[in-house]
Protein backbone atom coordinates (compact mmCIF):
# COMPACT_ATOMS: atom_id res chain seq x y z
CA UNK A 1 0.00 0.00 0.00
CA UNK A 2 1.01 3.63 -0.47
CA UNK A 3 3.16 5.09 2.28
CA UNK A 4 1.80 8.61 1.81
CA UNK A 5 0.40 10.20 4.94
CA UNK A 6 -3.17 11.53 4.82
CA UNK A 7 -3.42 15.04 3.41
CA UNK A 8 -5.91 17.80 4.09
CA UNK A 9 -9.10 17.77 1.99
CA UNK A 10 -8.82 19.60 -1.29
CA UNK A 11 -10.37 23.07 -1.36
CA UNK A 12 -11.56 22.81 -4.96
CA UNK A 13 -13.26 26.22 -5.03
CA UNK A 14 -10.17 28.04 -3.78
CA UNK A 15 -7.93 26.31 -6.33
CA UNK A 16 -10.30 27.06 -9.19
CA UNK A 17 -10.69 30.69 -8.12
CA UNK A 18 -6.94 31.23 -8.05
CA UNK A 19 -6.50 29.58 -11.43
CA UNK A 20 -9.28 31.65 -12.98
CA UNK A 21 -7.76 34.82 -11.54
CA UNK A 22 -4.43 33.84 -13.09
CA UNK A 23 -6.11 33.05 -16.38
CA UNK A 24 -7.97 36.36 -16.26
CA UNK A 25 -4.71 38.22 -15.70
CA UNK A 26 -3.22 36.40 -18.67
CA UNK A 27 -6.21 37.31 -20.85
CA UNK A 28 -5.87 40.97 -19.84
CA UNK A 29 -2.17 40.96 -20.73
CA UNK A 30 -2.93 39.27 -24.04
CA UNK A 31 -5.58 41.87 -24.83
CA UNK A 32 -3.01 44.60 -24.20
CA UNK A 33 -0.47 42.77 -26.33
CA UNK A 34 -2.99 42.35 -29.15
CA UNK A 35 -3.41 46.13 -29.26
CA UNK A 36 0.33 46.83 -29.14
CA UNK A 37 1.56 44.08 -31.46
CA UNK A 38 -1.19 41.97 -33.07
CA UNK A 39 1.19 39.75 -35.04
CA UNK A 40 3.21 38.78 -31.97
CA UNK A 41 0.02 38.17 -30.01
CA UNK A 42 -1.24 35.65 -32.56
CA UNK A 43 2.16 33.93 -32.70
CA UNK A 44 2.32 33.61 -28.92
CA UNK A 45 -1.28 32.46 -28.73
CA UNK A 46 -0.67 29.69 -31.30
CA UNK A 47 2.32 28.47 -29.28
CA UNK A 48 0.29 28.37 -26.05
CA UNK A 49 -2.68 26.73 -27.79
CA UNK A 50 -0.55 23.90 -29.22
CA UNK A 51 1.13 23.35 -25.85
CA UNK A 52 -2.08 23.10 -23.81
CA UNK A 53 -3.91 21.04 -26.45
CA UNK A 54 -1.61 18.09 -25.71
CA UNK A 55 -3.13 17.49 -22.28
CA UNK A 56 -6.84 17.03 -23.10
CA UNK A 57 -6.23 15.45 -26.50
CA UNK A 58 -3.40 13.21 -25.36
CA UNK A 59 -5.50 12.31 -22.33
CA UNK A 60 -8.37 11.24 -24.59
CA UNK A 61 -6.04 9.01 -26.61
CA UNK A 62 -4.54 7.34 -23.52
CA UNK A 63 -8.07 6.82 -22.20
CA UNK A 64 -9.05 5.05 -25.42
CA UNK A 65 -5.89 2.95 -25.28
CA UNK A 66 -6.82 1.91 -21.73
CA UNK A 67 -10.34 0.94 -22.78
CA UNK A 68 -8.84 -1.18 -25.54
CA UNK A 69 -6.15 -2.89 -23.48
CA UNK A 70 -7.40 -2.85 -19.88
CA UNK A 71 -4.91 -2.89 -17.04
CA UNK A 72 -4.98 -1.70 -13.44
CA UNK A 73 -2.86 1.35 -14.27
CA UNK A 74 -5.76 2.73 -16.30
CA UNK A 75 -8.23 2.39 -13.45
CA UNK A 76 -6.08 4.71 -11.37
CA UNK A 77 -5.67 7.25 -14.16
CA UNK A 78 -9.18 7.07 -15.59
CA UNK A 79 -10.66 10.03 -13.73
CA UNK A 80 -7.83 12.48 -14.51
CA UNK A 81 -7.87 11.34 -18.14
CA UNK A 82 -11.64 11.71 -18.42
CA UNK A 83 -11.55 15.12 -16.75
CA UNK A 84 -8.82 16.26 -19.14
CA UNK A 85 -10.63 14.94 -22.23
CA UNK A 86 -13.84 16.74 -21.28
CA UNK A 87 -12.02 20.08 -21.32
CA UNK A 88 -11.56 19.90 -25.09
CA UNK A 89 -14.31 22.57 -25.56
CA UNK A 90 -12.02 24.98 -23.68
CA UNK A 91 -9.31 24.37 -26.29
CA UNK A 92 -11.88 24.71 -29.06
CA UNK A 93 -12.68 28.17 -27.68
CA UNK A 94 -8.94 28.91 -27.44
CA UNK A 95 -8.65 28.17 -31.16
CA UNK A 96 -10.87 31.14 -32.02
CA UNK A 97 -8.00 33.69 -31.83
CA UNK A 98 -5.96 31.40 -34.11
CA UNK A 99 -8.82 31.46 -36.61
CA UNK A 100 -8.97 35.27 -36.48
CA UNK A 101 -5.20 35.54 -36.77
CA UNK A 102 -4.75 33.25 -39.74
CA UNK A 103 -3.49 36.10 -41.97
CA UNK A 104 -0.92 37.05 -39.33
CA UNK A 105 0.31 33.48 -38.86
CA UNK A 106 0.35 31.70 -42.20
CA UNK A 107 2.17 32.98 -45.27
CA UNK A 108 -0.08 31.01 -47.61
CA UNK A 109 -3.17 32.85 -46.38
CA UNK A 110 -2.35 36.00 -48.38
CA UNK A 111 -0.46 35.16 -51.56
CA UNK A 112 -0.65 38.72 -52.85
CA UNK A 113 1.68 39.86 -50.06
CA UNK A 114 4.42 37.40 -51.04
CA UNK A 115 7.26 37.77 -53.55
CA UNK A 116 6.29 36.56 -57.00
CA UNK A 117 8.57 33.49 -56.93
CA UNK A 118 7.13 32.27 -53.64
CA UNK A 119 3.61 33.13 -54.75
CA UNK A 120 4.02 30.96 -57.84
CA UNK A 121 5.14 27.97 -55.78
CA UNK A 122 2.41 28.27 -53.16
CA UNK A 123 -0.31 28.83 -55.74
CA UNK A 124 -0.10 25.12 -56.53
CA UNK A 125 -1.03 24.33 -52.91
CA UNK A 126 -4.05 26.63 -52.72
CA UNK A 127 -6.48 23.76 -53.28
CA UNK A 128 -5.63 22.65 -49.75
CA UNK A 129 -4.01 25.70 -48.16
CA UNK A 130 -6.81 28.24 -48.28
CA UNK A 131 -8.50 29.96 -45.36
CA UNK A 132 -12.10 28.66 -45.70
CA UNK A 133 -10.98 25.04 -46.05
CA UNK A 134 -8.49 25.50 -43.20
CA UNK A 135 -11.24 26.69 -40.85
CA UNK A 136 -13.65 23.94 -41.95
CA UNK A 137 -11.03 21.26 -41.30
CA UNK A 138 -10.25 22.70 -37.88
CA UNK A 139 -13.94 22.61 -36.96
CA UNK A 140 -14.12 18.97 -38.07
CA UNK A 141 -11.12 18.03 -35.91
CA UNK A 142 -12.67 19.46 -32.77
CA UNK A 143 -16.09 17.98 -33.60
CA UNK A 144 -14.55 14.50 -33.84
CA UNK A 145 -12.47 14.84 -30.66
CA UNK A 146 -15.24 16.35 -28.56
CA UNK A 147 -17.78 13.86 -29.91
CA UNK A 148 -15.68 10.83 -28.96
CA UNK A 149 -14.85 12.30 -25.52
CA UNK A 150 -18.52 13.11 -24.85
CA UNK A 151 -19.69 9.63 -25.84
CA UNK A 152 -17.12 7.91 -23.61
CA UNK A 153 -18.02 10.22 -20.73
CA UNK A 154 -21.74 9.48 -21.01
CA UNK A 155 -21.12 5.75 -20.86
CA UNK A 156 -18.70 6.21 -17.97
CA UNK A 157 -21.40 8.11 -16.08
CA UNK A 158 -23.77 5.19 -16.62
CA UNK A 159 -21.16 2.78 -15.26
CA UNK A 160 -20.82 4.93 -12.16
CA UNK A 161 -24.52 4.48 -11.48
CA UNK A 162 -24.61 0.76 -12.26
CA UNK A 163 -21.85 -1.39 -13.72
CA UNK A 164 -22.87 -3.17 -16.92
CA UNK A 165 -20.48 -5.28 -18.98
CA UNK A 166 -22.35 -4.33 -22.14
CA UNK A 167 -21.62 -0.64 -21.58
CA UNK A 168 -17.98 -1.37 -20.82
CA UNK A 169 -17.84 -3.35 -24.05
CA UNK A 170 -19.29 -0.40 -25.98
CA UNK A 171 -16.54 1.82 -24.62
CA UNK A 172 -13.98 -0.68 -25.82
CA UNK A 173 -15.60 -0.94 -29.25
CA UNK A 174 -15.80 2.81 -29.86
CA UNK A 175 -12.20 3.32 -28.73
CA UNK A 176 -10.85 1.35 -31.70
CA UNK A 177 -12.37 3.59 -34.40
CA UNK A 178 -11.73 6.54 -32.09
CA UNK A 179 -7.99 5.88 -32.20
CA UNK A 180 -8.11 5.59 -35.99
CA UNK A 181 -9.97 8.90 -36.23
CA UNK A 182 -7.42 10.48 -33.91
CA UNK A 183 -4.58 9.27 -36.11
CA UNK A 184 -6.19 10.84 -39.18
CA UNK A 185 -7.26 14.11 -37.58
CA UNK A 186 -4.04 14.79 -35.67
CA UNK A 187 -2.03 14.19 -38.85
CA UNK A 188 -3.97 16.84 -40.74
CA UNK A 189 -4.15 19.15 -37.72
CA UNK A 190 -0.37 18.98 -37.34
CA UNK A 191 0.02 19.86 -41.02
CA UNK A 192 -2.49 22.69 -40.83
CA UNK A 193 -1.52 24.34 -37.54
CA UNK A 194 2.24 23.74 -37.36
CA UNK A 195 3.81 22.40 -40.55
CA UNK A 196 2.10 24.93 -42.84
CA UNK A 197 3.79 27.75 -40.92
CA UNK A 198 6.65 26.93 -43.31
CA UNK A 199 4.63 25.91 -46.37
CA UNK A 200 7.64 25.02 -48.51
CA UNK A 201 8.68 22.31 -46.05
CA UNK A 202 7.11 18.91 -45.56
CA UNK A 203 7.64 15.67 -43.65
CA UNK A 204 5.80 12.42 -44.17
CA UNK A 205 5.93 11.48 -40.47
CA UNK A 206 5.29 14.90 -38.95
CA UNK A 207 1.76 13.97 -37.86
CA UNK A 208 2.96 10.82 -36.10
CA UNK A 209 5.70 12.83 -34.41
CA UNK A 210 3.19 15.35 -33.06
CA UNK A 211 0.92 12.52 -31.89
CA UNK A 212 3.80 10.99 -29.94
CA UNK A 213 4.59 14.40 -28.52
CA UNK A 214 1.03 14.71 -27.20
CA UNK A 215 0.88 11.33 -25.49
CA UNK A 216 4.09 11.87 -23.52
CA UNK A 217 3.17 15.10 -21.62
CA UNK A 218 -0.44 13.97 -21.19
CA UNK A 219 0.67 10.76 -19.49
CA UNK A 220 3.24 12.66 -17.41
CA UNK A 221 0.55 15.10 -16.29
CA UNK A 222 -1.67 12.16 -15.34
CA UNK A 223 1.10 10.83 -13.11
CA UNK A 224 1.47 14.26 -11.48
CA UNK A 225 -2.27 14.39 -10.80
CA UNK A 226 -2.24 10.87 -9.39
CA UNK A 227 0.66 11.62 -7.04
CA UNK A 228 -1.22 14.70 -5.84
CA UNK A 229 -4.33 12.61 -5.18
CA UNK A 230 -2.55 9.54 -3.79
CA UNK A 231 -2.49 10.82 -0.21
CA UNK A 232 -6.26 11.37 -0.20
CA UNK A 233 -9.11 8.85 -0.19
CA UNK A 234 -10.17 6.90 -2.13
CA UNK A 235 -6.89 6.93 -4.08
CA UNK A 236 -4.89 6.66 -0.86
CA UNK A 237 -4.36 2.97 -0.18
CA UNK A 238 -5.28 1.93 -3.72
CA UNK A 239 -1.84 2.63 -5.15
CA UNK A 240 0.97 0.11 -4.73
CA UNK A 241 4.66 0.12 -5.67
CA UNK A 242 3.81 -2.26 -8.49
CA UNK A 243 1.29 0.17 -9.95
CA UNK A 244 3.75 3.05 -9.71
CA UNK A 245 6.25 0.83 -11.49
CA UNK A 246 3.71 0.14 -14.25
CA UNK A 247 3.16 3.87 -14.71
CA UNK A 248 6.92 4.43 -14.84
CA UNK A 249 7.27 1.70 -17.48
CA UNK A 250 4.59 3.29 -19.62
CA UNK A 251 6.16 6.73 -19.25
CA UNK A 252 9.44 5.20 -20.42
CA UNK A 253 7.64 3.67 -23.41
CA UNK A 254 6.16 7.04 -24.40
CA UNK A 255 9.60 8.67 -24.08
CA UNK A 256 11.03 6.06 -26.44
CA UNK A 257 8.17 6.43 -28.93
CA UNK A 258 8.66 10.21 -29.09
CA UNK A 259 12.43 9.86 -29.43
CA UNK A 260 12.12 7.22 -32.17
CA UNK A 261 9.72 9.29 -34.26
CA UNK A 262 11.67 12.51 -33.78
CA UNK A 263 15.01 10.92 -34.64
CA UNK A 264 13.49 9.12 -37.62
CA UNK A 265 12.34 12.42 -39.11
CA UNK A 266 15.74 14.02 -38.50
CA UNK A 267 17.61 11.06 -40.00
CA UNK A 268 15.45 10.91 -43.13
CA UNK A 269 15.63 14.64 -43.80
CA UNK A 270 19.30 15.13 -42.94
CA UNK A 271 20.45 12.13 -44.96
CA UNK A 272 18.31 13.23 -47.90
CA UNK A 273 19.97 16.67 -47.86
CA UNK A 274 17.23 18.25 -49.98
CA UNK A 275 17.16 22.04 -50.17
CA UNK A 276 13.40 22.08 -49.53
CA UNK A 277 13.74 20.14 -46.26
CA UNK A 278 17.12 20.90 -44.64
CA UNK A 279 16.37 24.60 -43.85
CA UNK A 280 13.73 23.53 -41.32
CA UNK A 281 16.46 21.99 -39.17
CA UNK A 282 19.02 24.69 -39.92
CA UNK A 283 16.59 27.25 -38.53
CA UNK A 284 16.45 25.24 -35.30
CA UNK A 285 20.13 24.44 -34.76
CA UNK A 286 21.54 27.93 -35.28
CA UNK A 287 20.99 31.39 -33.83
CA UNK A 288 20.73 30.15 -30.25
CA UNK A 289 18.06 27.53 -30.99
CA UNK A 290 20.69 24.80 -30.77
CA UNK A 291 20.69 25.25 -26.96
CA UNK A 292 17.03 24.23 -26.87
CA UNK A 293 17.79 21.33 -29.20
CA UNK A 294 20.50 19.99 -26.92
CA UNK A 295 18.21 20.53 -23.94
CA UNK A 296 15.55 18.39 -25.59
CA UNK A 297 18.04 15.60 -26.27
CA UNK A 298 19.33 15.65 -22.69
CA UNK A 299 16.19 16.30 -20.64
CA UNK A 300 13.31 15.14 -22.87
CA UNK A 301 14.99 11.84 -23.76
CA UNK A 302 18.33 10.96 -22.16
CA UNK A 303 17.54 11.85 -18.54
CA UNK A 304 14.03 10.30 -18.41
CA UNK A 305 15.27 7.25 -20.30
CA UNK A 306 18.19 6.71 -17.92
CA UNK A 307 16.35 7.16 -14.62
CA UNK A 308 13.24 5.24 -15.71
CA UNK A 309 15.36 2.16 -16.30
CA UNK A 310 15.69 1.89 -12.52
CA UNK A 311 13.05 -0.34 -10.98
CA UNK A 312 13.32 1.28 -7.56
CA UNK A 313 13.09 4.77 -9.03
CA UNK A 314 9.86 3.99 -10.89
CA UNK A 315 8.25 2.46 -7.81
CA UNK A 316 8.76 5.63 -5.75
CA UNK A 317 6.01 8.16 -6.60
CA UNK A 318 7.94 11.09 -5.12
CA UNK A 319 10.84 10.42 -7.49
CA UNK A 320 8.62 9.55 -10.42
CA UNK A 321 6.72 12.83 -10.14
CA UNK A 322 9.94 14.81 -10.65
CA UNK A 323 10.57 13.02 -13.95
CA UNK A 324 6.96 13.60 -14.99
CA UNK A 325 7.31 17.29 -14.13
CA UNK A 326 10.50 17.52 -16.19
CA UNK A 327 8.71 15.92 -19.14
CA UNK A 328 5.92 18.54 -18.98
CA UNK A 329 8.45 21.39 -18.82
CA UNK A 330 10.45 19.98 -21.71
CA UNK A 331 7.28 19.60 -23.76
CA UNK A 332 6.86 23.35 -23.36
CA UNK A 333 10.41 23.82 -24.69
CA UNK A 334 9.72 21.38 -27.53
CA UNK A 335 6.59 23.16 -28.71
CA UNK A 336 8.40 26.51 -28.63
CA UNK A 337 11.32 24.98 -30.58
CA UNK A 338 8.85 23.69 -33.19
CA UNK A 339 6.84 26.88 -33.65
CA UNK A 340 8.82 30.03 -32.83
CA UNK A 341 11.64 29.64 -35.44
CA UNK A 342 9.01 29.48 -38.19
CA UNK A 343 8.33 33.19 -37.77
CA UNK A 344 11.84 34.45 -38.60
CA UNK A 345 14.50 34.19 -41.25
CA UNK A 346 12.33 34.51 -44.37
CA UNK A 347 14.88 36.59 -46.23
CA UNK A 348 17.44 34.95 -48.52
CA UNK A 349 20.04 33.21 -46.39
CA UNK A 350 18.67 34.61 -43.12
CA UNK A 351 18.11 32.56 -39.97
CA UNK A 352 15.80 33.19 -37.00
CA UNK A 353 17.50 34.08 -33.74
CA UNK A 354 16.36 32.75 -30.39
CA UNK A 355 14.14 35.13 -28.43
CA UNK A 356 11.27 34.99 -25.96
CA UNK A 357 8.48 37.56 -25.85
CA UNK A 358 6.49 38.45 -22.75
CA UNK A 359 3.31 37.59 -24.66
CA UNK A 360 4.47 33.96 -24.79
CA UNK A 361 4.15 33.77 -21.00
CA UNK A 362 0.92 35.78 -20.99
CA UNK A 363 -0.73 33.43 -23.50
CA UNK A 364 0.41 30.37 -21.54
CA UNK A 365 -1.11 31.88 -18.40
CA UNK A 366 -4.35 32.86 -20.14
CA UNK A 367 -5.13 29.47 -21.64
CA UNK A 368 -3.54 27.45 -18.84
CA UNK A 369 -5.36 29.18 -15.99
CA UNK A 370 -8.75 28.62 -17.58
CA UNK A 371 -7.93 25.08 -18.70
CA UNK A 372 -6.63 23.97 -15.30
CA UNK A 373 -9.70 25.46 -13.57
CA UNK A 374 -11.95 23.55 -15.99
CA UNK A 375 -9.93 20.38 -15.40
CA UNK A 376 -10.31 20.63 -11.61
CA UNK A 377 -14.01 21.37 -11.96
CA UNK A 378 -14.45 18.21 -14.05
CA UNK A 379 -12.28 16.16 -11.71
CA UNK A 380 -14.32 16.99 -8.61
CA UNK A 381 -17.66 16.09 -10.19
CA UNK A 382 -17.24 12.34 -9.72
CA UNK A 383 -15.50 9.82 -7.43
CA UNK A 384 -11.74 9.87 -7.98
CA UNK A 385 -11.81 6.14 -8.76
CA UNK A 386 -14.34 4.11 -10.82
CA UNK A 387 -15.66 2.41 -7.69
CA UNK A 388 -18.26 0.27 -9.47
CA UNK A 389 -15.71 -1.36 -11.79
CA UNK A 390 -15.18 -4.95 -10.59
CA UNK A 391 -11.60 -4.88 -11.91
CA UNK A 392 -10.77 -2.29 -9.25
CA UNK A 393 -11.90 -4.57 -6.44
CA UNK A 394 -10.18 -7.55 -7.98
CA UNK A 395 -6.96 -5.55 -8.01
CA UNK A 396 -7.45 -4.51 -4.37
CA UNK A 397 -8.06 -8.14 -3.36
CA UNK A 398 -4.96 -9.25 -5.27
CA UNK A 399 -2.77 -6.70 -3.50
CA UNK A 400 -4.53 -6.80 -0.15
Amino acid sequence: MSEASPAAPINWNLLQTRLLLGGGAGVALCALGALLDPTQFFRSWLFAFVFWLAFPLGGLVILMIQHQTGGRWGLMLRRPLEAAAMTLPVLAAAFVPVAFGVYHLYRWADLDALPSAERTVLAHKQGYLNVPFFLIRSAVYFAVWIGVAWRLQRWSDELDRHYDKAIARRMQIISGPGLVLYGLTITFAAIDWIMSLEPHWYSSIFGAMIAGAQLLPAFAAGIIALVWLSSRPPVAGAMTPTLWGDLGNLLLAFVMIWAYLTFSQFLLIWSGNLKEEIPWYLNRITGGWEVLGWGLILFYFAMPFAVLLSRNFKRDPYRLVWVAGAVVVMHLVYVYWLIAPAFGGHGPGSRPHFSIHWLDAAALLAIGGVWLAAFLWRLQQRPLLPLTDPALHEAEAHHG
